[in-house]
């Protein structure tokens, strides 16, 4: 998908430090609605009920990824366990429902990141954060 202005995301590279400074790359994140086909903490989650439009704006916020889990049916005589996915807004969604989650990228705006000249990573340029 295409986006109107540039939005960007910063992800950390891990085990590599410029004189004690840990660095990052910039990449392009797209901020309009889509289905989620990643799950992190550099999206804002949404469900939408699959007896909508896939186009309708009334989606259940579920906000940012925080994590991976089990929970159990509890039932007495049939009990299992079921993987969920957790969000910051609401408390979890089963992993069979993800057909049905969108996502929205979370920019950030790159405050104290200083370009390191001529540096790249994946093909973006890396940054370092100014303290």
């Amino acid at each position: 998908m295409t986006t109107a202005t540039a939005a960007w995301v910063f992800h950390k590279i891990a085990n590599i430090t410029n004189n004690g400074y840990e660095l990052y790359y910039k990449e392009p994140i797209d901020v309009q609605m889509q289905k989620a086909t990643v799950m992190n903490a550099k999206y804002n989650y949404f469900y939408k009920s699959p007896h909508k439009s896939p186009y309708n704006e009334e989606a259940l916020n579920l906000g940012t990824f925080k994590g991976l889990s089990k929970r159990s049916s509890n039932c007495r005589y049939d009990d299992y366990d079921y993987d969920v996915f957790e969000f910051s807004e609401y408390d979890y969604i089963a992993c069979s429902e993800k057909r049905n989650l969108y996502c929205v990228g979370i920019p950030e705006t790159g405050e104290n990141m200083v370009l390191l000249d001529g540096m790249l990573s994946q093909g973006y340029p890396v940054y370092y954060l100014k303290k």
